[in-house]
C-alpha cells in the first residue's frame, strides 16, 4: 500500500502530471504482473486482504478510493475465466 502511495506521487513530482490511484495502481501491478490473468488475481487478492483489514484507517481509505478499481478487476477476472 505504502509503495503504490510513494510510486504515485513519484510519478506525478517526475513527470507533472496527476493520476488517478486507481490508474497508478493498475500501473503499478502492470510492473509486477505481466499477464492480464496474474494482474487480476493479484488486484482481486490486494483488494481481498484489504478488506479483512477495514478497522485500520489507512486500509480503510486506501479501499475506499480503490473501489473503482474493484468493478475493473470483477469484469476483466469474468473475462479471463469465462
Amino acid at each position: 500500500m505504502n509503495q503504490v502511495w510513494q510510486g504515485k506521487r513519484e510519478l506525478e513530482t517526475t513527470h507533472n502530471v496527476h493520476t488517478t490511484l486507481a490508474d497508478y495502481l493498475y500501473l503499478h501491478l502492470h510492473r509486477k504482473f505481466t499477464t492480464p490473468k496474474a494482474l487480476s488475481e493479484a488486484a482481486y487478492n490486494l483488494l481481498f486482504n484489504l478488506s479483512k483489514h477495514m478497522y485500520d484507517p489507512d486500509c480503510c481509505i486506501f479501499l475506499k478510493v480503490c473501489a473503482v478499481v474493484e468493478a475493473c478487476v470483477l469484469v476483466t477476472e469474468l473475462k479471463i475465466y469465462n
